[in-house]
């Protein structure tokens, strides 16, 4: 998916305990996205 693949790229352009936060951030702004729930 084109989620997967930011976080892919984030994995790859930024160090790897930056790039852990970044893409545990990615992710959760992911599954916020699509699911406007409260």
């Amino acid at each position: 998916s084109e989620c997967q693949q930011l976080i892919c790229e984030i994995l790859r352009a930024t160090p790897e305990a930056a790039s852990a936060d970044a893409a545990v951030q990615t992710a959760r702004l992911a599954n916020k996205a699509p699911s406007k729930e409260k």
